[in-house]
This record gives structure tokens, C-alpha cells and sequence, in this order.
């Protein structure tokens, strides 16, 4: 999580600022250049993704402009009382949603959002110690 919160993750734009030569734009939605914030946030498909969270769960939230202000935000909703289910929420979703990026970009493989959902459960369940309770695997 600490090169997602200092945005060192190798997305688009950081790629150009070391001399890359690439296309820049989100492989998700193909709307907008791949930044940090944009790719785990504020993306069509992250949005959904997040929406998604927010009503598994029932809460209602406006997603931040960065990264370390969702992390601060989330990790402090409960306080002493969070459980570990609601602190992996964050790193799983940004984890799949990474893998699902780097999936497209590398591999030319689209995944619908459903699959992506699945895959989020699912190493919710494996973060959580329970993958092996599963009868399948994503």
C-alpha cells in the first residue's frame, strides 16, 4: 500500500516521467490519462468497483480526490473497533483492480466487472484465511 499512498505505482504517467514512450490513456474506460487516482478511484470501472463495496456494505460515501485520504478515511470509519475484514477492503479492491489493469495491458484480457467482482470476493475470503473453504477458484 505504500507505493499506491505515495502514488509510485508504475501507472501511464509515471511511466512517461521516466522516459517511456507510451500511450497514456486508462485501458479501463479509454476516456482519460492513467494516473494513480484515476486508475483505483475515480475510473468509470473503479467507480463501479467501489460503488459496489459501498453497498455490499451498506454505507454511504463520496470517494476522496487521492489515494492516502480514502486509506485515512477508511481506516479511521471505526476506529479501534474496525475488523479485519473492513481494513482489507481498500488493498483488495486497488489489488484487483491492478491485476485486472496489468491483464489488459499485457495480456489483452478483458475481464467483465461481475468476473472482477468475483475475483475481489475471493481474495477478500483468501486475505481473510477462508480461500480454502471455497470449491473454486477464480
Amino acid at each position: 500500500m505504500w507505493t499506491v499512498a505515495w502514488g509510485r505505482i508504475l501507472t501511464c504517467d509515471n511511466l512517461k516521467k521516466k522516459s517511456f514512450v507510451l500511450a497514456g490513456w486508462c485501458c479501463m474506460c479509454r476516456n482519460a490519462d492513467e494516473t494513480v487516482e484515476h486508475l483505483l478511484l475515480h475510473c468509470c470501472v473503479a467507480r463501479h468497483l467501489w460503488n459496489f463495496v459501498f453497498k455490499f456494505v451498506g454505507i454511504d460515501w463520496v470517494l476522496p480526490s487521492n489515494v492516502p485520504a480514502l486509506l485515512i478515511g477508511w481506516w479511521n470509519w471505526f476506529g479501534k473497533r474496525s475488523s479485519s475484514v473492513w481494513n482489507l477492503i481498500p488493498s483488495c479492491l486497488m489489488w484487483t483492480i491492478w491485476r485486472e489493469r496489468n491483464n489488459r495491458t499485457f495480456e489483452n484480457l478483458e475481464s467483465p466487472v461481475a468476473k472482477v467482482i468475483s475475483c475481489f470476493l475471493l481474495l477478500c475470503l483468501i486475505g481473510l484465511g477462508l480461500g480454502a473453504l471455497l470449491p473454486l477458484r477464480l
